[in-house]
């Protein structure tokens, strides 16, 4: 480290003060403009990765039991795991309370596994799927809206006026769909989360 020295000598009086002054400066001295002496970018960049990963860990860290047991009971009711239920919590500050399931594409009719989680759900749940039949009300009792396939528009207005309806912020319900524009159609309507239907309906 090169250095600047400064020593002043100042006499008062009878008395004699000595101040000694000692600047250190980074190896390349006052010649590196915009240089303030920090760390190197590496180091600072280790240090964002860092502070992050500790803040991560800070959050997901297991709080009571007490809470742990409401949100595994509300996942439960949702058809989720407790960690998919907890990540929404922590991405956007709210708490999932009903599901948003399109249908379409999938046999449904012939797939116990759909026709079991259905009836398993303990949320306002709205349905969009083909029922010529009218049989996913009695599957689904929780159900607040079935509408049929051929009829909706993927207007994601339409589809927030109607979770409004019910009392649903849209960060408050997510959409199960099997194809890409059911991504785009939840990202519209600013649902809280899309997931895939294969694993959705496959836990």
């Amino acid at each position: 480290m090169a250095g600047i020295r400064w020593r002043k000598v100042i006499r008062w009086g009878g008395c004699v003060i000595t101040i000694n002054i000692e600047i250190s400066l980074p190896t390349g001295g006052i010649g590196q403009i915009g240089h303030n002496g920090g760390p190197e970018i590496q180091s600072s960049q280790s240090w964002v990765v860092h502070s992050w990963r500790v803040a991560h860990a800070e959050a997901w860290k297991t709080p009571s039991i007490e809470i742990v047991r409401m949100r595994c009971a509300r996942a439960r009711n949702l058809g989720l795991g407790y960690r998919e239920y907890t990540s929404v919590i922590m991405d956007r500050g709210r708490h999932l309370q009903a599901a948003v399931i399109i249908l379409d594409g999938l046999d449904f009719a012939g797939n116990g596994g759909v026709l079991k989680k259905l009836s398993a759900l303990k949320c306002p749940v709205l349905i969009i799927a083909n029922d010529p039949l009218g049989q996913l009300k009695k599957l689904c009792p929780n159900a607040i809206n079935i509408i049929s396939g051929d009829r909706i528009t993927r207007d994601p207005m339409a589809l927030r006026n109607t979770l409004a309806h019910h009392g649903i912020h849209p960060l408050e319900a997510f959409l199960v769909g099997s194809r890409e524009q059911d991504r785009t159609y939840a990202q519209a309507a600013g649902l809280a989360k899309f997931i895939r239907a294969q694993t959705y309906f496959s836990t």
